[in-house]
């Protein structure tokens, strides 16, 4: 009896040992392969980051989408579209005061992407449920400007304070981006005017001065980097507490949704960071 006892209990013994080894065995395999997918994730993490690193970006797959943008984001539009990421993808600009590029959405308007010049008229479109979560891509300043051949001879700010009763001088409605801003550039100064128009979109106001219909118009920075010689820029002090945002969002009712993000991507990437800042945009960080 004391030997069957001794031999259950060796018997007994060698299972659990067994057991303990199976276990161990099992616990090892899913150790590894638990630090091989963590290995994997942080692999793919690092590759990830790396990518937004340098700026990478996706190539655009839609044959064609509709940019519904800022009248003062005219000023990319060729170098966008000659983008390789874009080689595939015909891009249809409809460039305009943001306000107006709203109301198109609300009425029916064929947009994929809305870019707009300030918060105020992207929030609407938010509220409206007519885009999805925006982005901000870059900034802009307020500055004034002058015809070529300046018959009021403002040369200065303080020129055209002495003047502005005299002059001509248009500005966007209050409604529009460049409106609201220029208003808060004057208001910051302590200066009023009465202007001889207010004008729907930036480059209505820029029009007027380069035809010579008006002595003076506030414009954005870039609007006027854009004009070159046909305008004289004047700064504006402390007009770089009013800076305004260019925002991107997908429109909701785009039949394209991949590729209207992927141009929305394309759009805040490096790559499209360094077009803004050839045409006087600054960066939105």
């Amino acid at each position: 009896m004391k030997k069957f006892f001794v031999a259950v209990t060796a018997a007994v013994s060698c299972v659990a040992l067994l057991t303990s080894c199976a276990q161990s065995s099992t616990s090892s395999r899913h150790a590894k392969a638990a630090a091989s997918r963590s290995a994997a994730a942080s692999k793919s993490a690092a590759a990830s980051k790396s990518a937004q690193a340098s700026g990478d970006v996706t190539k655009v797959s839609a044959p064609s989408l509709t940019l519904f943008a800022a009248a003062s984001t005219r000023v990319i539009n060729d170098e966008l579209q000659a983008l390789p990421e874009l080689a595939d993808t015909k891009i249809t600009f409809n460039n305009d005061g943001s306000p107006s590029l709203v109301q198109q959405i609300e009425d029916g308007g064929p947009a994929d992407v809305l870019v707009t010049a300030d918060e105020k008229n992207m929030q609407k479109a938010v509220d409206g449920g007519l885009v999805d979560t925006p982005v901000t891509l870059a900034t802009n300043s307020m500055v004034l400007v002058v015809p070529k051949d300046n018959p009021k001879k403002i040369k200065s700010w303080d020129d055209f304070v002495k003047t502005k009763n005299s002059a001509t001088v248009v500005t966007c409605d209050l409604d529009v981006p460049c409106g609201n801003v220029a208003d808060q550039v004057l208001k910051e100064n302590k200066v009023e005017v009465e202007p001889a128009s207010l004008e729907t979109s930036v480059s209505n106001v820029l029009g007027k001065v380069t035809s010579g219909e008006a002595d003076a118009g506030f414009v954005y920075a870039t609007d006027a980097a854009a004009a070159g010689d046909a305008v004289t820029t004047i700064e504006i002090p402390n007009a770089q507490k009013h800076r305004n945002q260019i925002l991107a969002a997908v429109v909701k009712s785009s039949t394209q949704q991949e590729g209207a993000k992927q141009l929305v991507d394309l759009l805040k990437s490096q790559k499209v960071a360094e077009l803004w800042k050839t045409h006087g945009f600054e960066s939105a960080s």
